[in-house]
């Protein structure tokens, strides 16, 4: 059986088993059906999809990963001066935490720290559009668009980290600029395919000692997966981490990213409220790596599976934002 086959019956059972599922989440809207559920695995060669891998959506937080890069390419480990890098245990939106750290944001990955992470980038590139063009390099001449209703939310809780930062000399730039820089990078808008293409940067992992420029590259894809591990999922990582096991970015739009190391190179990330995105990877990991005694995921990575011939693959688990499901 190969991996086109595992994903296709991975996802119709979770297609057919969508009201099952979502009714067994935690946070629940009463009023919400199941949303269509798309998956694309990007591999150095071809990219493989199932479901409704075709319809675009906003990427939301999960641009917050493309702008963490851009920001370690042109500062390195300066970033961490302005940035944590600790799970922060609050929500993603918190201002508590930015009291307690007097305007240092726990981590690159919550709002906060995702706002300083663009006044870097907003720096460094004299441009607030470096995130909509670095995904427009990814994605191999796919359609890149902004979508317009992101484009228009206010953003006034964001506005107020801000300006908190900026009290504590945090923040550099220009209030308004970096507003419209980080307004344009949540309303990427691509599908199952774009999004696999737009993670595959971070499969380069593997550390070439002869190599200078690679050895950085690896290095900092390695500080990069670090962090979504343990903040990828804001207050719900730790959970994450225990269900799936693999770096991880989630987003808003109800889509998902993942990573496995050299074996599988998969990208997964869902956001707080998309069950059917854990139980599809859940289903990924059982099926294609190899079990120990009593049946238990060994850990081991195993020729005779599947996932495990990919060495480079990217994994984009999609399930469709509340406002394109149907009724």
């Amino acid at each position: 059986m190969n991996l086109d086959t595992i994903i296709r019956e991975i996802a119709d059972e979770i297609d057919t088993k969508a009201s099952e599922i979502e009714a067994s989440a935690e946070a629940k809207n009463p009023d919400a059906k199941p949303g269509r559920f798309g998956i694309a695995i990007a591999t150095a060669d071809t990219v493989l999809t199932a479901g409704a891998a075709d319809v675009a959506f906003p990427i939301q937080s999960i641009s917050k990963v493309l702008a963490f890069d851009l920001a370690l390419r042109h500062l390195g480990d300066k970033v961490f001066d302005r940035v944590g890098r600790e799970p922060s245990g609050d929500p993603f939106n918190s201002l508590v935490d930015l009291e307690r750290t007097h305007g240092i944001p726990r981590n690159p990955f919550i709002n906060a720290g995702a706002l300083v992470v663009v006044d870097m980038v907003v720096a460094a590139e004299q441009s607030g559009d470096a995130v909509v063009e670095f995904v427009r390099e990814q994605v191999e001449g796919r359609e890149v668009t902004l979508d317009e209703e992101v484009l228009r939310e206010g953003g006034d809780l964001n506005r107020a980290m801000l300006s908190f930062m900026k009290h504590h000399e945090n923040i550099e730039g220009d209030l308004d600029q970096i507003m419209d820089a980080y307004g344009k990078q949540c309303a990427i808008s691509v599908d199952c395919s774009g999004l696999a293409l737009a993670g595959r940067f971070l499969t380069h992992t593997r550390l070439q000692p002869d190599d200078d420029a690679e050895m950085d590259r690896a290095r900092r894809m390695r500080t990069v997966l670090a962090l979504m591990m343990t903040c990828g999922h804001y207050d719900g990582s730790g959970d994450f981490a225990v269900r799936v096991g693999l770096p991880s970015k989630s987003g808003a739009a109800a889509a998902s990213w993942r990573s496995r190391r050299n074996a599988p190179r998969s990208r997964y990330g869902r956001p707080t409220s998309t069950s059917m995105g854990i139980r599809f990877s859940a289903c990924v990991r059982w099926r294609c790596w190899p079990r120990g005694p009593g049946g238990r995921y060994s850990g081991q990575r195993s020729p005779r599976r599947p996932l495990a011939r990919y060495t480079r693959a990217y994994l984009a688990v999609v399930t469709l934002p509340l406002k394109s499901r149907p009724t």
